[in-house]
């Protein structure tokens, strides 16, 4: 089941005083689906919302799940979702976050406020719960304000949208993207929806056809990763994102990547992806494989990633240890359409600036190709024995570990970039030991300028263009 980020607890109710405009035949032929009476209040963002009409289990899923959510949203009169049966555990259960219904005689017609005093004594944030109520705003706010909790809108989001109809009101039609104009919720949502689809994808999956140990354990005695490891590591990743916005969230998509990428360790072999069919393959493993060495050596200048930074290299990750082989970087896979496109949709494209780029990138060799000359002889290869940015960079990244030798965030994709330096000629060495000179010299056919990331373009170049995106705005 895809994983859907927003909770809505309502009844349905047409009778809500906001739903003034029943349509009699449609009444008469039963409810509509689920999914068009979403669609009329939550628009764009109707894919992404659980609905649950019945109030027990609207209980239930607060009391043991509310963390999958990143937004909860009210019904406030629930007569249609609460059996009378039902009443007593529901009371009960109530209790034991130390709610307690005051007037059980109007509790039907207040029961969404109750749920929410409810989550608010389980933790969970009261700036991501919301009230959609065709009963209107009165009753609520003099609930809220009895129990000394602000009603007032707040950063342009209020906190009581009202029915009109059978829709949001016409003043309140973009309400819901408001939620999520900050990037955290954005990332947050990438994260739950690429771990759990991949639960889901491996759980009963034998260790022999995950991707990852057909790659580098595909011997028959090989000690191959089982799928209730890869499980428990996307278990800790969502564990590091919390509903509430944390302080530093690129501290936080720092140490998820450490995570996404522990099973790329020396073990791994990565030699074994030399074949020419994957040398592409070679180069988005390479990544995630510098990642984890330099993070694990403390090789960075700062413990802290920018988010498209963080989403691009964590979908590279999930790719590397999951995706079908053949089609490991191809956007046609259901992946992609499962939860990375939503995301670099979203994420503004920039158009790719070629002087921009070519300067960027320019710098960025020179530091590493200085780095490695400054550190010739010791280990690794000299700068001239580099033959192109992927040695350069695996060099680079055995440098001393000085603070001006410590390496970039950007240069974790650095060698996804077309080869744009090239070395011309080969490194010959003399009877006495010195070495020719050896010209490294910019190829102007590496970047073509124009739009990245359109989703209409060749679709096996959508990572690398990405990667190019990433570059400039990171």
């Amino acid at each position: 089941m895809e994983y859907k980020n927003i909770l809505w607890i309502d009844d349905c109710d047409d009778n809500d005083a906001g739903n003034i405009d029943e349509d009699i035949l449609e009444m008469e032929e039963g409810q509509r689906d689920n999914m068009s009476v979403i669609q009329d209040y939550f628009y764009e963002l109707a894919a992404e919302v659980c609905l649950i009409k019945e109030y027990k289990k609207a209980l239930k899923e607060l009391k043991s799940r509310n963390a999958r959510y990143d937004l909860v949203v009210f019904d406030i009169n629930m007569k249609e979702g609460i059996d009378e049966e039902d009443y007593p555990e529901i009371e009960e259960t109530l209790k034991q976050m130390r709610v307690e219904v005051t007037d059980k005689d109007d509790f039907k017609e207040k029961a969404g406020m109750y749920l929410y005093i409810f989550l608010l004594n389980c933790g969970y944030p009261n700036e991501r719960m919301i009230f959609l109520t065709g009963n209107g705003k009165h009753n609520p706010i003099e609930f809220l304000k009895k129990a000394h909790i602000c009603t007032d809108a707040r950063d342009g989001r209020d906190f009581i949208i009202e029915k009109s109809g059978k829709k949001a009101s016409a003043d309140n039609k973009g309400w819901i993207n408001k939620y999520y104009e900050d990037a955290y919720y954005q990332i947050r949502r990438l994260v739950y929806k690429a771990c759990e689809y991949w639960k889901e994808k491996i759980a009963d999956e034998k260790a022999e056809n995950i991707a990852f140990n057909q790659i580098y354990f595909h011997k028959e005695k090989a000690v191959k990763i089982e799928a209730a490891g890869f499980s428990n590591m996307l278990d800790r990743i969502e564990l590091l994102f919390p509903v509430i916005k944390p302080q530093k969230p690129e501290t936080v998509y720092y140490h998820t990547l450490q995570v996404a990428s522990m099973f790329h360790e020396e073990s791994a072999d990565i030699n074994k992806l030399n074949n020419d069919d994957r040398v592409m393959l070679k180069k988005y493993h390479q990544s995630v494989r510098n990642f984890r060495n330099w993070s694990a050596h403390n090789k960075f200048k700062e413990n802290s990633v920018d988010g498209c930074l963080f989403a691009y290299i964590f979908c590279i990750a999930l790719r590397t240890y999951f995706a079908d082989i053949d089609n490991q970087f191809s956007i046609e896979i259901e992946a992609y359409d499962i939860y990375e496109k939503q995301y670099f949709t979203e994420e503004k494209a920039s158009r790719i600036d070629a002087k921009n780029f070519k300067d960027k990138y320019r710098e960025n060799w020179k530091r590493h190709f200085g780095k490695v000359k400054e550190n010739s002889g010791k280990k690794g290869k000299s700068c001239l024995e580099c033959k192109d940015v992927h040695e350069l960079l695996l060099a680079s990244g055995m440098c001393n570990n000085k603070d001006g030798n410590k390496m970039e965030l950007t240069d974790t994709i650095f060698n996804l970039l077309k080869e744009s330096m090239k070395r011309e000629g080969e490194l010959e060495e003399l009877e006495d030991g010195f070495c020719y000179r050896v010209n490294y010299k910019w190829s102007e056919d590496a970047l073509e300028e124009k739009p990245s990331a359109k989703m209409d373009e060749e679709k096996t170049k959508f990572f690398e263009e990405w990667a190019v995106n990433v570059f400039l705005l990171s």
